[in-house]
């Protein structure tokens, strides 16, 4: 599985994660799928599944099916930063497993995740305007904890 996804699959395992919201919906082509919204340990995790109009999958499911992905293509992932300043994760990955032999696309997106980014940063594995846009943040952030 893809490091950057552990959160993930842990927030997916997790008993006390709460769901905020769970529906179907339909893409731009007209495919169904289905998304979660869910709070765990200071993050918003939002996971839609595409193709998945015969059976909605559970949490377990989910988790099960994003252990199958080892590789994230470039392009496919990166950070953003929400407008109140919050830095988040996303990625879109196909799986090895499936929970209803079908081929599925997962979608993720994490909020509040400087961990990933600086840890990813630490390694060189994102583009030095990325780099340059976490030291940015950490400054402001310092900056305003300073003069409050």
């Amino acid at each position: 599985m893809n490091d950057n996804l552990l959160c993930t699959v842990e927030a997916l395992n997790c008993t006390s994660t709460k769901m905020i919201k769970a529906d179907y919906y339909r893409n731009s082509h007209g495919v169904w799928g289905y998304y979660f919204l869910l709070w765990r340990a200071e993050h918003y995790h939002f996971i839609s599944i595409s193709k998945c109009e015969n059976k909605i999958p559970t949490l377990a499911e989910v988790a099960y099916a994003i252990q199958g992905i080892d590789t994230i293509r470039d392009g496919k992932w990166g950070f953003y930063e929400n407008k109140k300043g919050v830095l988040g994760f996303y990625a879109s990955a196909e799986s090895t497993r499936s929970f209803d032999n079908a081929d599925h696309w997962y979608m993720m997106g994490r909020s509040n995740d400087r961990q990933t980014l600086g840890r990813m940063a630490k390694e060189r594995q994102v583009p030095e305007e990325v780099r340059d846009l976490l030291d940015h943040i950490n400054r402001e952030s310092f900056d305003r904890k300073r003069a409050s």
